[in-house]
């Protein structure tokens, strides 16, 4: 075996060069000139480093190198920088690369090239540490391939719905006359519409929370209560399922300060993924307990589990975890995202557990108690009045299904209907009905639900008209523009027949 130089005394002719000095020792580049060592049968098993800059250590990590062996400062370090190094110190052929060093946790550019006698093995390194861009390039990657499977979950969750909706469709025009028939398939139609809806709300709900635009209506109530209303949202999926839930709720009051509508969407959630990921009859727990700070709630089941590789990351959107297609449930990847996300915003935590493929998972959820100084805890809305009073209402869409089939479920429960398809038809229709409401899309040809809303205002009786802006567009600025164009309300499709209640109530107030 080649026996190392002497450190810290590079060829001579570098040496009295005093212009390589200064330049050695100002880039800002790494630079290292090191001697490989080669074991008995030729192979490149290590090398010594001769001479490094004062740039070596900011880039590497390592200190006092010189005249010390790489195996020796970091002994992980891998076998194919020595190999690369020694091929070029034996064919003294220039190399330039890109690769990662585990060992020092960093990527480097590196140009690696021969100098000194040949029976030396003397190889310079001029390296750049490089991790910042190698690590955004392959955050964009992934970010690039999770956004590929997200369009190809996305494309197989909304045809799951939509196959049972046509054939629906074609059922009720084949069987008319068949009641029961036709019932069955309402419900079923009604149930897939409701997981479009359900889709759709979600990809809302992840896009405004993480761009800031949600602001929790939070209120002093007891998680109990919180509990129980997530419980109802998801009994039927767990029925379905043939699980068994067990609930351990405390006696006494479980105080806390959160918006009761974000909250039980947590712990629906909590349910709903545990249900979707246990085999058929399996056992589900939720337990609720409190500490001196916390209220802490626990979601536990029986089925697939978690690799403890993933438990971190299934916070993050549009990951899942697909263990085994039987009993994969679909969705996004996007509900434990929401969790995690609503749970910060409330100041919370959220951890998951799991014994790994096949022992079931653990969700614990940690809520701040409310302060005593609270103000009293606030009732649980709760429906149950007569329907709405007879009103004079214009419906206005572009989209003809949408504005005719509004219109005949508002002339189901009584209300006296007509219909436009856009803004200028908007104006003419409502000059001779006087409507008291206006269902007002906004995005329509000839003029739009802004500028019609405008023109309605101006019309006789339109100061009395109340507009309600009913439209796919939900952003805050959306709601803006349409309060500034003065709507009343504004309801993001698709509405259902009791949001058209309370706004035909409301409205009936204000007309």
């Amino acid at each position: 075996m080649i026996q190392p130089a002497v450190p810290g005394t590079p060829p001579a002719a570098w040496a009295a060069d005093a212009k390589y000095r200064t330049l050695f020792d100002s880039i800002d580049e790494g630079f290292c000139v090191v001697q490989v060592l080669f074991d008995d049968h030729g192979d490149a098993i290590d090398y010594v480093f001769v001479e490094a800059n004062p740039s070596f250590e900011r880039q590497t990590g390592l200190s006092d190198a010189v005249g010390r062996r790489m195996r020796d400062l970091a002994p992980a370090h891998e076998d194919h920088w020595f190999r690369i190094y020694g091929q070029v110190a034996r064919t003294r052929i220039p190399t330039r690369f890109e690769e990662r060093a585990e060992a020092l946790h960093r990527w480097y550019d590196v140009y690696a090239f021969a100098v000194g006698e040949p029976s030396q093995n003397l190889v310079a390194i001029l390296f750049n540490d490089v991790s910042v861009r190698k690590d955004a390039e392959i955050e964009l990657q992934q970010a690039d391939r999770r956004k590929d499977e997200f369009i190809a979950i996305l494309a197989h969750e909304l045809r799951n719905p939509l196959a049972p909706l046509r054939n629906g469709l074609q059922v009720i025009k084949l069987a008319a006359d068949k009641r029961d028939k036709v019932e069955h398939v309402r419900r079923m139609m009604e149930r897939q519409v409701d997981h479009l809806v359900s889709l759709v709300d979600d990809l809302l709900d992840v896009s405004r929370i993480s761009r800031g635009l949600v602001e929790l209506d939070r209120r002093r109530v007891d998680m109990v209560s919180v509990v129980h209303q997530a419980i109802e949202a998801t009994e039927l999926l767990v029925r379905e399922r043939g699980h068994v839930l067990s609930l351990q709720l405390p006696p006494d009051e479980v105080p806390v300060r959160v918006d009761v509508m974000r909250m039980a969407q947590v712990v629906a959630n909590l349910l709903i993924n545990a249900a979707k990921y246990t085999p058929p009859g399996g056992q589900l727990t939720l337990q609720l307990h409190k500490t001196a700070e916390h209220a802490v709630v626990c979601v536990s089941d029986t089925g697939e589990g978690i690799p403890e590789h993933m438990l971190g990351p299934i916070f993050e959107l549009f990951t899942q975890v697909r263990l085994s297609r039987a009993l994969s449930q679909g969705g996004l990847g996007i509900g434990l995202a929401l969790v995690k996300r609503i749970v910060d915003l409330h100041g919370g935590s959220v951890v998951a557990e799991s014994g790994g493929p096949g022992q079931g998972s653990c969700f614990t959820v940690r809520i701040p108690l409310a302060h005593s100084d609270d103000a009293a805890m606030a009732a649980m809305p709760s429906r149950g009045h007569a329907p709405a009073p007879t009103r004079r209402v214009l419906v206005v869409d572009d989209n003809v299904d949408a504005a005719q089939s509004l219109s005949m479920m508002l002339e189901e429960v009584g209300h006296d209907v007509r219909t436009a398809f856009d803004g200028e038809q908007a104006v003419d229709v409502a000059r001779r009905f006087n409507p008291e409401i206006v269902l007002l899309d906004i995005g329509m040809p000839r003029r739009d639900g802004i500028d019609a809303a405008r023109q309605l205002r101006t019309l006789p009786g339109g100061g009395r008209m109340v507009l309600v802006a009913v439209t796919g567009w939900g952003q805050a600025h959306d709601r803006a523009a349409t309060a500034a164009a003065g709507f009343e309300r504004h309801l993001v499709k698709p509405v259902t027949l009791d949001q058209l209640d309370d706004i035909l109530r409301w409205g009936a107030l204000l007309s």
